[in-house]
């Protein structure tokens, strides 16, 4: 028997997965997290799940910015009392496997970006880091240096599933969310904008008032 919200959880794990987005990614994450008493085993299984069942490499993708942001908001608003780590760290060799059996060369350097982000804040024993870089080829520093665009793109995005690599709108929405990053993931929307966003913002609007006309 699940807990209160696991089907709430589950149906946003699967759009999650089909087409990522700021929104979707963050009510997982406050499910979790509000939930955490209730739900830290049950939810690395079923992220563990829904990564395995999803067909391309990009969706699976899209789940692991997910588990990302969840990670990080669990240490930052539960500090020592989460569990989450703990509990997908077995399930994360499996996962990355996953994403590296189909995930195009163009999307690596996302995996870069997000296991940076694991070391900078600690998310991980950085022995753990050093395996997990291992199974997916690519994330090295070549790896890192052709995602050096995008700082801190652990996080998912939308548009469309291509393995051409990522559409205007899904490098606006990774730069968006980047912000988060750089704050070392505190989330929060009342600080300054950077001038990258602030510029990625100018060019969603453009784009916006373009698709009208």
């Amino acid at each position: 028997m699940g807990w209160e919200r696991e089907a709430e959880f589950k149906q946003l794990l699967g759009k999650c997965a089909s087409k990522a987005s700021r929104a979707v990614i963050d009510s997982l994450s406050q499910i979790a997290v509000e939930d955490h008493n209730t739900c830290y085993k049950a939810v690395p299984l079923l992220m563990e799940k829904q990564l395995r069942r999803s067909p391309t490499g990009v969706q699976r993708a899209n789940v692991m910015y997910a588990v990302s942001k969840l990670l990080r908001q669990a240490k930052k608003d539960l500090k020592g009392k989460a569990k989450f780590a703990e509990r997908f760290a077995p399930l994360l060799p499996g996962m990355f496997n996953s994403i590296a059996e189909q995930l195009p060369s163009s999307e690596v350097h996302h995996m870069v970006k997000l296991l940076q982000a694991w070391r900078r804040e600690a998310i991980l024993p950085q022995q753990q880091l050093d395996n997990l870089e291992g199974l997916v080829p690519g994330l090295t520093a070549a790896g890192a240096a052709a995602g050096a665009g995008i700082a801190g793109a652990d996080v998912g995005y939308e548009g469309s599933d291509t393995a051409g690599g990522m559409t205007a709108m899904q490098q606006q929405l990774a730069l968006a969310l980047a912000t988060d990053a750089g704050a070392g993931g505190s989330g929060s929307r009342g600080s300054a904008a950077s001038p990258v966003h602030q510029q990625q913002q100018q060019q969603q609007q453009q784009q916006q008032g373009d698709r009208l006309t």
